[in-house]
């Protein structure tokens, strides 16, 4: 009930196709860190060891998702959490999912230079990440490579990668 209501609330992309895949995409990644809290919770001595972990795991998850810091910012051996995290595969297919068929238009401040005699779109460009010179306009699929590292095509892998984890954690 809270994908139904948070995708069509927020304002996602609204095709029956995108909606299908973020609410499985969504039941993935709860199975998953489910899983892993109760691998964490199995293998721990006591509740309190536990909780420590599961925080940490958590906490390390989420900052290295890469969307507090991007993929290009990660720095030394912290890029392998990114890898071996199922929330950023998880992540990364929600935004695929979702910026694939878009389309951004660039308006001022981010269509530069603008003002009084700038009005010929052949001198100007958008300063959103992934536009293209002399294009007031930019895709999803773009953006997402330029500011992200995402390709669409890896929407299904990602979510496969993400059922893999489950797949491991369930089995240990």
């Amino acid at each position: 009930i809270y994908s139904v209501l948070i995708y069509w609330m927020v304002g996602f992309y609204s095709s029956a196709a995108a909606f299908f895949t973020f609410v499985f995409g969504l039941f993935v990644m709860a199975m998953t860190m489910t899983a892993l809290f109760r691998l964490i919770g199995s293998v721990s001595p006591n509740i309190q060891i536990a909780n420590i972990l599961s925080g940490v795991s958590l906490l390390s998850f989420l900052l290295y998702t890469g969307y507090i810091i991007p993929l290009s910012s990660m720095k030394g051996w912290f890029i392998s959490i990114r890898y071996i995290n199922p929330l950023a595969w998880g992540f990364a297919a929600m935004l695929l999912n979702e910026y694939q068929d878009l389309v951004f238009e660039c308006t001022r401040p981010y269509l530069v230079p603008y003002g009084a005699g700038y009005n010929d779109l052949r001198y100007k460009v958008c300063m959103i990440a992934g536009a293209q010179p002399a294009s007031d306009r930019v895709s999803g699929r773009d953006y997402m490579r330029a500011q992200l590292s995402a390709h669409v095509p890896m929407l299904w892998p990602d979510i496969v990668i993400t059922i893999g984890f489950w797949a491991l954690y369930v089995a240990l």
